[in-house]
């Protein structure tokens, strides 16, 4: 099957965000997120090879650490650094859950029901 960006995308826009809230992801870093791991797609996307699924995730936990960075250079400490683990596996869940709902689109296109 043929990796969809525009697909991948619109999915993530709709479940990342309350996803990655229901994982425990603390709700001023779900922006950062979100844009990394369109940031992540858009990179893999325009490779001959694509990114692997490490590498992607390096690049969301590398503009979380960034974001994590300027905010509290702004407001000392204002987000932990003991957040990661938690991010990281509110990422593995939110992608996981856009990969089930693309994987199903794409068979419910393929078989359509009969009436």
């Amino acid at each position: 099957m043929h990796f969809n960006l525009s697909a991948f995308l619109k999915v993530a826009n709709l479940v990342v965000g309350p996803v990655l809230a229901a994982s425990g992801v603390p709700t001023a870093l779900i922006p950062l997120v979100q844009h990394g791991l369109a940031d992540a797609e858009l990179a893999s996307s325009n490779r001959d090879v694509p990114l692997t699924g490490a590498e992607k995730k390096a690049i969301v936990m590398d503009a979380v650490a960034t974001g994590i960075a300027g905010v509290n250079t702004v407001k000392p400490n204002a987000i932990g650094a003991d957040v990661a683990p938690t991010v990281s596996q509110g990422i593995d869940v939110a992608v996981s859950t856009i990969n089930i709902i693309n994987k199903a689109k794409a068979a419910a296109v393929a078989a359509p029901p009969t009436l």
